[in-house]
């Protein structure tokens, strides 16, 4: 599997669950196809990255980032 098809699955998983998080969704594939969630990281695309940053960023997992007023 690559990062592609990874991200693919994530987003798949995500859409058919609507109150999941992208980590949760790592978490459930992870679980479901047992793999641990130590060797995901390289599968995880820039944009899931990007993703699942501004998620966290919304619940207060991370600090936010400064953005410029548009």
């Amino acid at each position: 599997m690559n990062a592609k098809q990874f991200s693919l699955k994530i987003e798949e998983i995500k859409r058919n669950s609507t109150d999941i998080t992208y980590m949760d969704a790592i978490l459930l594939f992870c679980d479901n196809h047992k793999i641990d969630p130590a060797e995901v990281g390289k599968l995880i695309s820039k944009s899931l990255k990007e993703k699942i940053t501004l998620e966290a960023q919304e619940l207060n997992l991370l600090a936010k980032t400064g953005k410029l007023p548009i």
